[in-house]
């Protein structure tokens, strides 16, 4: 299982777009691949400012036969359904609700130009197919990532800004010198 749950993974950072690619000259950059499925507010270049135009997101870089497009979007929505049970069955409430609150807002579970919304999902491992009909489909967007990792400066910084405006506060160079942090998990260990 994690073998096939591994191979969705890294076939959708082979065969779609990257949402973050590395910005040459860049020391604050995004290394690694972060591939989008399921809704979208599509192109940032195509959308003016006052305009939200959300749909399913069309993120294939490589041509692919609708076929090709129908197993993998399947997969990725098994996966991403297997993945959001466990966090149901494991975190808090807390930490649920929120997303779990989107479904009053008529926002649809995770689905694709080839995967129709609903609940239930199914994935095919050693040509058994094993079928989840009664389970919910993940949340309506997942990011699958291979190797991604961000420079978190701005992120820790935008929340020094945020939440200590005293004067003399800390700032980000008393607390962390700088180079120390290399991935976003580092990061969020640092500040968990």
């Amino acid at each position: 299982f994690y073998e096939w749950f591994q191979n969705v993974i890294n076939y959708a950072c082979k065969v779609r777009w990257n949402q973050r690619p590395p910005v040459p000259n860049c020391q604050y950059r995004h290394d690694g691949h972060m591939a989008q499925f399921g809704l979208s507010n599509g192109p940032r270049h195509l959308h003016a400012a006052n305009v939200t135009s959300i749909g399913w997101g069309k993120s294939y870089q490589k041509k692919l036969t609708t076929e090709e497009c129908i197993v993998h979007d399947e997969d990725v929505n098994a996966a991403a359904g297997i993945f959001w049970s466990l966090i149901e069955s494991s975190l808090p409430l807390e930490v649920t609700t929120p997303v779990i609150e989107l479904q009053k807002l008529n926002i649809p579970r995770l689905a694709s130009r080839y995967v129709n919304p609903g609940s239930g999902f199914k994935l095919t491992i050693d040509e058994m197919e094993y079928n989840f009909f009664n389970f919910e489909q993940a949340p309506p967007e997942v990011d699958l990532t291979q190797g991604y990792s961000v420079s978190v400066f701005f992120i820790i910084m935008y929340g020094f800004l945020e939440t200590d405006k005293r004067p003399g506060g800390p700032t980000l160079i008393s607390v962390i010198p700088p180079g120390h942090l290399t991935s976003l998990w580092e990061g969020l260990k640092l500040i968990l």
